[in-house]
């Protein structure tokens, strides 16, 4: 499957280097999707031209999207939108609002949407907006572009989801089922986000010319282009993170090791909204988390289902439940 799909790719490199012009003519997008975008679908698993696996053009809330790529239960994993090869804007708020308002009534969400223009992928995770999966036809080597790829790769995210990589392919890329595995070895069930730490001297806060920035800052603004690479808490703990997801894991497992969070108040709800935390992936009402992280090897469980800019408030609001000023804990972020 991965030599096919470097194949592929190869191909698509060529094609875009010797016909770019024909890219802008007529129906731009139109001539992308059947020559570029539709080719590289198909080698990923994903039969253009059977309906059990993708819609053509969707009805949704807010719009239509271009593609919809089918779960076994024919409900949307991927909503993807397709642009023409020199579109190189950024259209993700488009396509955010589109996932947004058709996930407003479902009850299964949708947790993925991609844009490409048949040279560059994107995949975000709609709940942090984190970008899981950023690719290039023409900027990266054929092989790097079919690992990068690999998250979308039919099987897998049919079986088990998109998530961050251990092995740095670029900023983010996919972990889930190893190539060649069957289904009976994917990931299931609650998503494990890794961290990684290391500790400071305690100082007596983060100072105004410290290279941290507060948690609870103005100018921190959580989207999937700004991120944090690091937290730092006030015992000087330091964590790598990779996203805000990460950065919300990170939290809760300081607070369980530190001894302040216990499995024994589990399940409760932060500041009486949808922001949970669960020993069992159940909320207090019964009904299961929407989208369950587990943190560190005590197994429990929290609520994954938000923006980024949802995320940094509940952990704000996580801090505060027991009396850590969120002012005391540094973020290095990057973009």
């Amino acid at each position: 499957m991965l030599t096919e799909l470097i194949t592929t790719i190869e191909t698509l490199k060529e094609r875009i280097k010797e016909h770019r012009p024909y890219y802008d003519a007529g129906k731009p997008e139109a001539r992308t999707r059947v020559s570029l975008i539709d080719p590289l679908l198909v080698a990923l698993g994903w039969d253009v031209g059977d309906p059990a696996l993708v819609e053509i053009e969707p009805m949704v809330a807010k719009g239509q999207a271009d593609y919809a790529l089918l779960g076994q239960s024919r409900e949307p994993l991927v909503l993807l939108e397709a642009k023409r090869l020199s579109d190189t804007r950024s259209h993700h708020g488009q396509l955010a609002t589109y996932v947004v308002g058709e996930n407003l009534k479902r009850r299964v969400k949708i947790p993925y949407c991609a844009i490409t223009n048949g040279s560059r992928w994107q995949v975000f995770d709609v709940f942090s907006q984190d970008c899981v999966v950023d690719a290039s036809v023409e900027g990266d080597s054929a092989r790097r572009c079919a690992l990068r790829l690999l998250g979308l790769w039919q099987p897998t995210l049919r079986e088990a989801s998109i998530v961050e990589q251990a092995v740095d392919l670029g900023r983010r890329s996919v972990r889930g089922v190893q190539l060649g595995e069957t289904s009976a070895t994917a990931v299931r069930g609650p998503v494990p986000i890794e961290t990684t730490s290391r500790t400071e001297r305690p100082t007596d806060g983060l100072g105004t010319n410290s290279n941290w920035t507060p948690l609870d800052s103005d100018t921190v603004s959580p989207s999937g282009s700004v991120w944090p690479s690091e937290i730092r808490f006030p015992d000087g703990n330091i964590s790598k993170v990779e996203s805000w997801t990460s950065m919300l894991v990170a939290i809760a497992k300081w607070l369980f090791d530190a001894r302040l969070l216990t499995l024994e108040e589990m399940p409760f709800v932060v500041a009486g909204t949808r922001y949970c935390v669960s020993a069992d992936g159940r909320r207090p009402d019964g009904k299961r988390l929407g989208r369950p992280l587990s943190v560190g090897e005590a197994g429990f469980q929290i609520e994954g289902d938000f923006t980024a800019k949802q995320i940094r408030r509940f952990a704000v609001d996580l801090l505060r439940r027991y009396k850590q000023a969120s002012s005391e804990v540094g973020l290095k972020l990057v973009s």
